[in-house]
């Protein structure tokens, strides 16, 4: 590939990913509950299309400055073309009800309060209720909705932690 159709290419590769970055704008940039993507397309995993996409513009920043034989630039050109059509995709494919975005945070916050009130409402029927029966119905479904809460608690700390870690 001689280097001026290089950078045109690396030209057209920029502006896709910056179509990409406008249309993530738009539509926002919701958490993505599982991975999206083939391992073999994106090397790493995230949660926001919008990560993956900065993944995308570092690998064609270093594709510019590196030097590299025409089979490796050819090779990864490709790559960037796949994983932008990939993106492109996946924008697509999500859903066009405008639902306001929430994070991640927001959400296991929201989940976590639900458990607790639903918590303190089976302690105040379990506390009401003189039926054996019905107690030990009530202590089960307690017991689950402590385990429910335990786990989002977790999940919360997780996603905690992650968000300290560097990409």
């Amino acid at each position: 590939m001689q280097l001026l159709n290089q950078k045109v290419i690396f030209k057209q590769l920029d502006r896709l990913f910056a179509h990409i970055a406008e249309q993530l704008n738009q539509h926002g940039d919701p958490w993505l509950k599982n991975t999206r993507f083939d391992h073999h397309l994106f090397q790493r995993s995230h949660h926001k299309l919008s990560s993956y996409l900065s993944d995308c513009r570092q690998d064609l920043a270093h594709l510019q400055l590196t030097p590299r034989n025409e089979e490796q630039v050819n090779w990864q050109v490709e790559r960037l073309c796949s994983q932008g059509q990939a993106l492109l995709t996946a924008l697509t494919s999500l859903p066009k009800t405008a639902r306001p975005a929430v994070s991640r945070r927001e959400e296991l916050e929201g989940y976590a309060q639900r458990l607790t009130a639903m918590i303190e409402g089976l302690e105040a029927r379990l506390q009401q209720t003189e039926s054996l029966h019905e107690q030990q119905t009530l202590l089960g479904e307690l017991e689950k909705t402590q385990q429910r809460l335990v786990r989002c608690q977790a999940a919360q700390q997780q996603y905690e932690w992650e968000a300290l870690q560097p990409n």
